[in-house]
């Protein structure tokens, strides 16, 4: 017989979410809109963040930065 256990996975990590968007602002809002959808679904399928305290401070500018006009 299989016994139901509780697991905590403790990690610090860094997301990258792939946006297009007119500047860095909507850039960040659309990030934070697609990572509270990601939990949602994850939630869904038994994981549970017991901290979910993120936020949206690293943007990158790939069309600049590998001069993608």
């Amino acid at each position: 017989m299989k016994t139901n256990y509780q697991v905590t996975i403790g990690y610090k990590a860094i997301i990258s979410v792939d946006v297009k968007a007119e500047n860095e602002k909507e850039a960040k809002e659309i990030a934070l809109k697609t990572m509270r959808k990601r939990a949602d679904i994850m939630g869904r399928v038994g994981v549970d963040l017991q901290d979910d305290n993120y936020s949206a401070d690293g943007v990158l500018n790939l069309d600049k930065t590998w001069n993608q006009f």
